[in-house]
């Protein structure tokens, strides 16, 4: 059996892709689906918008990047105010606890 026409076949952005879909679906399986054909046009459009004006197909991998980057900053924020949050919550507590 011949391994080596097989490991010629590997689509090496798969892996990648799959990372943005999983990230960009919350780990959700309805999440992931949608993000999976989110995902697909941008590739597909990519593939397009080469064809038709010469743009060059890896903006389609910025795109994701970008998009990936702003999902995750979503869940930063959020992490933050809440920790804020909590911060704020304490420091009054405490004042009300030395005032008595």
């Amino acid at each position: 059996m011949n391994l080596s026409a097989y490991a010629a076949t590997i689509n090496v952005p798969l892996g990648f892709d799959s990372i943005a879909v999983a990230l960009l679906g919350n780990l959700n399986p309805l999440g992931c689906i949608f993000s999976s054909f989110l995902i697909t046009i941008f590739q597909k459009g990519a593939v397009y918008m080469g064809s038709a004006t010469g743009v060059v197909r890896e903006i389609a991998s910025v795109i994701t990047g970008i998009l990936l980057l702003f999902s995750s900053l979503g869940d930063f924020i959020k992490a933050k105010a809440e920790r804020y949050s909590q911060q704020m919550t304490f420091e009054r507590e405490s004042r009300e606890e030395a005032e008595r």
